[in-house]
């Protein structure tokens, strides 16, 4: 792979990794048991080559008291056991935000999509996909004493063959935290 750093402003940076990934999947099944669905004969083994690529880019964008960023990843992970080869594609845009000593305000959203590529069964082609949006807000009303907020929601979208329409999922979490932090141990030098 090759990866380089550009700075086009002393406040924007951009980063970025990419090379070819080569993928050799090959299943063996049990004696009796067809390994690809597909064709007519009972195969013993079923085998499947892919040549994709990996990257990964980000961007990012400071200011007095901001900073905002987003950032591409393609990786290809590898199967074993009854787990396919997959393509994994994600994009992130994140924004911190501090308008003061006391606040911490932070928003995040992504998407990513694992898609399988190899031919096993009836995995070939299935498509989970991910969407994500969360935000946080923090106070801070001493040096030891904080409140924090936060709350996300997620969206799974999984495609295979077999379904006639795709699995959806939603997740929501929201949460309060108090934070106390303190030294019990204090020593004088």
């Amino acid at each position: 792979s090759v990866s380089f750093t550009y700075a086009f402003t002393p406040t924007i940076t951009l980063t970025a990794r990419a090379g070819p990934s080569f993928t050799k999947t090959k299943q063996i099944a049990p004696d009796g048991v067809d390994a690809d669905l597909t064709t007519p004969a009972v195969d013993g083994s079923v085998s499947n080559s892919d040549i994709s690529y990996v990257a990964d880019a980000s961007v990012t964008k400071r200011f007095q008291h901001s900073t905002i960023s987003a950032e591409y990843s393609r990786f290809e992970s590898g199967s074993g056991g009854s787990a396919a080869t997959s393509v994994v594609d994600s994009f992130t845009l994140s924004v911190s935000h501090l308008p003061s000593r006391e606040w911490d305000l932070n928003f995040n959203a992504g998407w990513s999509s694992r898609k399988q590529i190899s031919a096993i069964n009836d995995l070939q082609g299935s498509t989970l996909e991910r969407y994500s949006v969360s935000t946080s807000v923090g106070y801070r009303f001493s040096q030891q004493i904080s409140i924090i907020a936060r709350t996300s929601y997620q969206r799974f979208k999984n495609t295979t063959g077999s379904l006639v329409s795709p699995q959806i999922t939603d997740d929501i979490v929201g949460s309060l935290t108090f934070r106390y932090s303190f030294d019990p141990i204090h020593r004088k030098t």
